[in-house]
């Protein structure tokens, strides 16, 4: 069956509030009559699962293992969830998608190498990279509490902030958000820039 839905990825380093604006995206679009459905990476599946628990360093996962498992959990991902919305006819809503992969797990392997074990991946039809000042993110990781996660540390999302530039040409077509601006700010310039691409 013919895809008939669109893919929307939004990203960010932890605290640029891509789960926020994913839910608020997804209520306007609902307003306006419109199907839409919201997920998370890593996934609900099996793979997903491993992941945020070594994530929460619950699991004793080496570093070069995670990229592979990510990219797995894409495939997966796709395949048991995101592919049948698409067909149906409802747009995906997605917080996080390929460029996190770019981004956080450059820090443990060469860029070529994680590029390579995502190229089986769908494509975004539109990825919104919410750019947020690292030091604005840590408030409001702090402020929200909760466990630290393996790239909480303030040296890792400064350099993963830098690694989301390096790699965004490769998320095309993508934008670019102030995510430092106000919640609902930045919640209209991603509503148009996604009505946009519906409409296309």
């Amino acid at each position: 069956m013919a895809e008939t839905g669109k893919l929307i990825a939004l990203e960010g380093i932890d605290g640029a509030g891509t789960t926020t604006q994913c839910e608020l995206l997804a209520k306007a679009l609902a307003a306006k009559g419109i199907s839409a459905y919201t997920t998370a990476e890593p996934s609900q599946g099996p793979i997903g699962q491993l992941l945020r628990r070594a994530l929460r360093r619950e699991e004793p996962l080496d570093d070069m293992s995670l990229v592979p498992l990510f990219a797995a959990d894409r495939l997966d991902h796709v395949t048991r969830e995101i592919a049948p919305k698409l067909a149906a006819g409802v747009h995906v809503i997605t917080d996080r998608y390929v460029l996190s992969s770019l981004a956080y797990q450059s820090l443990i392997a060469p860029l070529d190498y994680v590029r390579a074990v995502n190229e089986h991946a769908r494509h975004a039809d539109l990825t919104i990279f919410v750019r947020v000042n690292p030091p604005v993110a840590e408030k409001r990781r702090k402020a929200r509490g909760g466990v630290a996660e393996r790239f909480d540390a303030k040296t890792h999302q400064e350099q993963i902030a830098q690694r989301y530039e390096h790699a965004l040409h490769l998320a095309a077509p993508s934008v670019t958000i102030d995510g430092d601006a106000g919640i609902e700010a930045v919640h209209r310039e991603i509503l148009h820039h996604v009505l946009e691409v519906l409409r296309r």
